[in-house]
């Protein structure tokens, strides 16, 4: 019986020994994988804040690429100078950035592609005005005289939607 409790003991011993060991190889092991998730949330927080800092300056490039598209549309059907834009019609891609990436652009989105939209319609109507008149004949005076107050809510809306994408790439910071 003494044998049998100086083994125990020994036992106890043995494994009380061991237990710092242990207890020291939880700690590494538990540490070591809330390090790993840490580092993957810092990783992945990091790469969606890229993500997002890329698809502002995109934004940012299409709204002015939309203005400038506008404009050459006005050339090309009030005087018929250069071509029809032949680029596609940048507020398509500019809408879905919007709505997939940066939804607290989206409604200042929607108000340039409305501005935008409503332009590009008088634009075509003054096309439509030209092509009825004679050859080399211009759009009229009355329509032509408008171009400011038409185009003037489009850079209007440009402006804040690059401000406001300025704002949200300094938060990303």
């Amino acid at each position: 019986m003494e044998n049998q409790l100086a083994e125990q003991h020994q036992v106890v011993n043995a494994l009380l020994d061991l237990l710092p060991v242990v207890i020291g190889g939880l700690i590494a092991v538990v540490g070591g994988a809330v390090a790993s998730w840490w580092s993957h949330s810092y990783q992945r927080a990091a790469e969606r804040r890229d993500h997002k800092r890329q698809a502002l300056e995109e934004i940012c490039e299409l709204a002015f690429a939309l203005d400038a598209w506008l404009l050459n549309l006005m050339t090309f059907h009030f005087y018929g100078f250069g071509g029809a834009p032949a680029n596609q019609w940048p507020a398509d891609r500019l809408q879905v950035l919007a709505r997939l990436y940066l939804r607290d652009l989206t409604e200042i989105v929607y108000t340039l592609v409305a501005t935008a939209t409503q332009y590009k319609v008088w634009v075509y109507k003054g096309g439509e005005m030209r092509h009825k008149l004679p050859p080399g004949s211009e759009v009229p005076q009355e329509h032509r005289d408008k171009q400011n107050e038409m185009y003037r809510p489009v850079r209007e809306a440009v402006e804040v939607l690059i401000e406001r994408a300025s704002q949200t790439a300094r938060r990303l910071e």
